[in-house]
């Protein structure tokens, strides 16, 4: 290559430097915003028991069970949290409650419970649920005189994210 071919390639490679650090020195006007604010908060899953009275109180026989005895109550209950939840009876969790003779021995109390499962309620909605005792008409005299007692207990879970439609995925 010769000095010519040297030298003008020399001037080309300064001319390509120099546009470049020109061009890198003009700049584009710009800016950014910043969206402030966004909060989350959990919502809540909460119940309680509403019902006018409590257990089996204002039941005619309550205090003197006789054989063949059988009244069913009513409990409400009512979702005061902030999200939809469905709602049902435990009734694992209620038959462990009870104490007393007259839940054990051959003809105990039988408590039922419920049978239409789980219940979907809104913020501030109520359900009602049914509990039956029945004293078998076969108990015999070893019940006299004898006590029992239970609890009713209730799950709610979130029904958002959790529905199939006639109840929970899952109860956890």
């Amino acid at each position: 290559m010769g000095k010519k071919s040297k030298a003008g390639l020399s001037i080309g490679a300064i001319m390509l430097a120099a546009a470049l650090t020109g061009g890198g020195t003009f700049a584009f006007f710009s800016d950014s915003v910043t969206q402030s604010g966004s909060t989350f908060t959990a919502g809540v899953v909460k119940i309680e028991d509403v019902s006018e009275t409590k257990g089996f109180s204002s039941s005619q026989y309550i205090s003197a069970l006789a054989p063949g005895d059988t009244d069913t109550n009513t409990v409400t209950v009512k979702n005061t949290g902030n999200l939809d939840v469905w709602v049902r009876i435990n009734e694992e969790a209620s038959n462990a409650t009870k104490t007393g003779a007259l839940f054990s021995g051959e003809t105990p109390v039988v408590i039922t419970y419920d049978s239409d499962g789980a219940k979907k309620l809104a913020p501030n909605e109520t359900a009602t649920f049914k509990v039956t005792y029945e004293f078998p008409l076969k108990a015999d005299k070893t019940y006299q005189e004898a006590q029992g007692k239970f609890d009713v207990v209730f799950d709610a879970v979130q029904s958002r994210n959790n529905d199939e439609g006639k109840g929970p995925k899952t109860w956890n």
